[in-house]
C-alpha cells in the first residue's frame, strides 16, 4: 500500500517509519495505527451528523492465512510498544482477554463511574479491544451470539446503555466508545461468526483488511536507538492526540466535496449487500477524523483528509471479493 504524500510528517507516517523493519505488510501497520488514533480520540471528538454524533471508533479485522503476514505481531507492536498505561497519558482501558458479556459489562461499568463523595462523576466508558486471535476472543459461534449482539449495539457509542446481568441485575454504562483491532484467518472467521451475525449487522460493522502475502523479509530484525527514540515520540504525540476535545468542523470546500462524492456513490452505498460498503459513507468520515488528528489538533476535516479516507477504503475494497466469498460461506 502506498501512503499518500499528504501524510508526510503526520503521526501515521511516523508510525509506519517505526514499523518499517517488521515483516507484517504496511497496510496492516497502517490500520493498526488508525485504530490507535481512533482509540486515543475516543468520545472526546465527534462530527455532528444532525440526528446523531459520529465518533471515530472502528472495528478492524486483519485477515490473512495463518503465519502468512504476522497479523498478531502487527497488533502486539501497537499495543505493547505504544498504547502503554505506564507511559501514555490517560491511556484507554485495553481489553485483551477472552470475552464474555459479563466481563465486558463489568469492564465498562468500572470505566463509566467514579465515586466522588455522595455523587457519581461519569467519565467516558472507553475500551480498546485488542484481540490478536479473534476466534479466542469471541469463542465458539454456538455460544457467542449474545456477545456479538452486545458488540453490535455498543459499536454506535450509545450515551446510555443497560444490560441485565445474572447476579447483579441491571447494570448501566454511559458515554460508551468501543474500538477493536483483531486478527483472524478465513477458516477461523467462518468457524467463529454464526449466520445470524450477518443479518444482525455485526459483520457489516467490521472493516476487513485482507492480505495474502507480504513483500517484507527480515531474517534478523533490528531494534536500535533510532526506533526507541521514535517510539517515545509516538507515545508523546499520541498523548497529545488524546487531549483533543470538541466537535470536528468542515474545512473550506470539504462539505461540498463530500456532498458531491456522496451523490455519485449514493445508489451503490444504499443498495449494496456487500459487508460494510453500505457503511462506507461513515467509514470515510471516521478515517478523515483520524487522518486530521494525525496531522493537527485543529479538528478540521479538509478535502485532503476526505480523499485520503476514500482512497484508503477503495484500496481495501480491491480485496472485497475475498470477504464477500467468505460471507457466502456463512450462509
Amino acid at each position: 500500500m502506498s501512503i499518500p504524500r499528504k501524510l508526510e510528517g503526520s503521526w501515521l507516517r511516523h508510525y509506519l517509519d517505526f514499523t518499517r523493519g517488521m515483516e507484517s505488510p504496511e497496510i496492516f501497520h497502517f490500520w493498526v495505527a488508525i485504530s490507535l488514533i481512533a482509540t486515543a480520540l475516543g468520545r472526546n471528538v465527534h462530527l455532528d451528523r444532525g440526528y446523531f454524533k459520529l465518533y471515530p471508533n472502528m472495528f478492524i479485522v486483519l485477515l490473512a492465512e495463518s503465519e502468512e503476514c504476522a497479523k498478531s505481531t502487527a497488533i502486539k507492536i501497537g499495543v505493547n510498544k505504544i498504547l502503554r498505561d505506564d507511559e501514555m497519558e490517560s491511556c484507554p482501558m485495553i481489553f485483551a482477554q477472552k470475552a464474555t458479556p459479563q466481563a465486558l459489562v463489568e469492564t465498562l461499568v468500572d470505566e463509566t463511574g467514579v465515586p466522588d463523595a455522595d455523587r457519581v462523576v461519569h467519565k467516558n466508558a472507553e475500551v480498546y479491544i485488542a484481540a490478536s486471535e479473534l476466534a479466542v476472543f469471541l469463542g465458539k459461534k454456538e455460544k457467542n451470539s449474545e456477545l456479538l449482539t452486545m458488540l453490535t449495539d455498543l459499536y454506535d457509542s450509545p450515551d446510555k446503555w443497560a444490560y441485565k446481568t445474572r447476579y447483579k441485575g441491571w447494570e448501566q454504562v454511559v458515554n460508551v466508545c468501543l474500538n477493536m483491532v483483531a486478527g483472524t484467518t478465513p477458516k477461523w472467521l467462518r468457524e467463529t461468526i454464526p449466520r445470524d451475525a450477518i443479518a444482525g449487522g455485526f459483520v457489516s460493522r467490521l472493516v476487513f483488511i485482507y492480505v495474502n502475502h507480504t513483500d517484507r523479509e527480515f531474517a534478523h530484525p533490528e531494534y536500535t536507538s533510532v526506533e526507541e527514540e521514535l517510539r517515545i515520540k509516538l507515545i508523546h504525540d499520541l498523548s497529545l492526540i488524546r487531549r483533543i476535545k470538541g466537535p470536528f468542523k468542515w474545512g473550506r470546500g470539504s462539505k461540498e466535496w463530500y456532498t458531491d462524492w456522496y451523490k455519485v456513490n449514493a445508489e451503490r452505498l444504499r443498495k449494496s449487500p456487500e459487508l460494510y460498503v453500505r457503511r462506507k459513507k461513515d467509514l470515510v468520515l471516521k478515517l478523515a477524523m483520524c487522518v486530521s488528528a494525525s496531522k493537527s489538533d485543529d479538528r478540521v476535516i479538509n478535502i485532503e483528509d476526505l480523499t485520503t479516507g476514500v482512497s484508503t477504503v477503495n484500496k481495501v475494497e480491491e480485496y472485497l471479493p475475498i470477504a464477500i466469498a467468505l460471507k457466502k460461506d456463512f450462509l
